[in-house]
């Protein structure tokens, strides 16, 4: 019973170090100091990051952790997939808003289509929602991957030991969330194609 409970903890806690919020701040991160892009302007980077960290994880968290107040849900019900429409419309909706901010200061290309490619996965997920609970941790490492790959290609550049440590995310992902019984494998399989397919395609 010691170790089934220590199996629960371990795997609640590789699900929330790797929520789909967080994801994205990572990948943007990682373009923004581990390829070319790293030469630009420290002040743009930070202006970027900031932006990313309050439109994609704070904002988003706050507002779904009001709206589930006020309908006196648990925080723990997010899960469910009849209580996840509104939460991924809220993130939607506030993707949108950071790509017009960025818009306005002229975003390079690859971190443009990042975001083009995180609102088209969020979408895509909120649609199958209706009738599949499609696993969006699975679809926003999947689009880390699929990111990675298209990097790679736009720069010129093998990028083996990022694309390394994502997949063995992935799998630790995957693992966590079928030890969970959150998702069933093939709504695991469905999501990380997802994340590759529209993260591959949006970035190059």
């Amino acid at each position: 019973m010691k170790n089934q409970s220590y199996s629960t903890f371990i795997a609640h806690a590789i699900s929330t170090l790797f929520y789909p919020f967080l994801l994205a701040f990572f990948c943007f991160v990682f373009v923004l100091y581990g390829t070319p892009l790293e030469y630009l302007p420290y002040y743009y980077k930070w202006i970027v990051l900031t932006a990313n960290l309050n439109f994609t994880i704070l904002f988003p968290l706050a507002t779904i952790y009001l709206f589930f107040r006020m309908k006196h849900w648990k925080i723990q019900e997010i899960e469910e997939q009849e209580k996840r429409f509104v939460p991924y419309l809220i993130t939607l909706s506030y993707y949108v808003l950071y790509y017009f901010l960025m818009a306005r200061i002229y975003l390079p290309a690859p971190l443009n289509g990042m975001i083009l490619a995180t609102i088209a996965i969020i979408s895509l997920c909120c649609v199958l929602n209706h009738w599949w609970k499609v696993s969006a941790h699975m679809a926003g490492i999947g689009g880390i991957v699929g990111g990675i790959v298209a990097l790679s290609q736009l720069f010129q550049q093998a990028y083996i030991v990022p694309l390394c440590i994502a997949l063995f995310c992935a799998g630790l992902i995957a693992s966590s969330r079928l030890f969970l019984k959150r998702h069933t494998p093939l709504q695991m399989v469905v999501g990380f194609a997802i994340g590759i397919i529209f993260a591959y395609h949006c970035i190059l």
